[in-house]
């Protein structure tokens, strides 16, 4: 989504597929299970979860009994990956946060809450069938119910 030059001057450079596949083949060569949980602290659009999650298919795992934490520096490609991990099906149990994730390995965990506070915020925020305190009298019947 940017040029040449604009990925030159900040430094940014985008691992080509065929290393990211090499990579996730070599990251279930050794044994993982259900429940682990990936890192990928300069994700970009996150074409290393995706290597992963397309060889953990290839044997017959779901990607979304992990947990992933992808992180980005920039917030375009944040951004990117956030849409790609839905796009890929890497399930509910994603992070993607954006800043600096080597300097301040304190991240994921500020990432995590934050989420869980927009998730408890969203929820409390969701309209009720009647905004009322209380339900209406005797309703749903046409009569009132002997006491």
């Amino acid at each position: 989504m940017r040029s040449y030059s604009e990925r030159q001057s900040t430094g940014e450079f985008f691992t080509p597929a065929v290393v990211t596949n090499f990579m996730g083949d070599t990251l279930f060569s050794a044994d993982r299970k259900p429940g682990d949980l990936f890192l990928e602290p300069a994700a970009g659009t996150g074409a290393m979860a995706r290597s992963a999650a397309a060889t953990m298919r290839f044997f017959g795992t779901d990607p979304a009994l992990y947990h992933w934490w992808l992180n980005d520096l920039d917030p375009l490609n944040a951004a990117c990956c956030a849409v790609n991990a839905q796009l890929w099906r890497l399930g509910r149990q994603v992070t993607v946060s954006c800043g600096d994730a080597l300097n301040h390995p304190r991240l994921l965990e500020q990432a995590v809450r934050e989420r869980a506070e927009r998730a408890t915020s969203k929820q409390k925020a969701r309209p009720v069938l009647y905004p009322t305190t209380t339900r209406p009298p005797f309703w749903p019947w046409n009569f009132v119910p002997p006491s």
